[in-house]
């Protein structure tokens, strides 16, 4: 089978033209399978994807390294994840931005406590 290929994305099968990819394997959409050069690879199988920042400020998953992808430790599982805010990319989804937002809340408030004990006007309790 061949292909059309916009990187290691398939874009679309053809008969002429195109790169051999081989048969694509049963069950797996073309959403989901990347040329790496030498064979194709289903994201599905991967720990870690290359993500570029495509048209639109959308991540394009990527099996291997392109120009200006960046290597990110998630799954394809974890691809709804992947954002880009303010042009960069982050994998931080938002329960782990409250929990480091909780966390600073919480340091702040123990040096706001080790201060006035410090300054005597609270007394620790024992």
């Amino acid at each position: 089978m061949r292909a059309i290929l916009d990187g290691d994305r398939i874009v679309k099968l053809c008969i002429e033209g195109g790169v051999e990819i081989g048969k694509p394997p049963k069950g797996v959409g073309l959403e989901r399978l990347r040329w790496d050069g030498k064979k194709l690879v289903d994201l599905a199988t991967l720990t870690n994807l290359w993500v570029t920042i495509g048209k639109g400020g959308v991540p394009q998953l990527h099996a291997s390294k392109l120009p200006g992808a960046i290597k990110v430790d998630a799954s394809y599982k974890d691809r709804r994840k992947i954002r880009v805010e303010n042009g960069l990319l982050t994998t931080t989804a938002p329960i782990k931005v409250v929990d480091k937002e909780r966390l600073i809340h919480e340091k702040i408030r123990e040096m706001a406590i080790r201060e006035l004990i410090e300054e005597g006007k609270l007394v620790a309790e024992k």
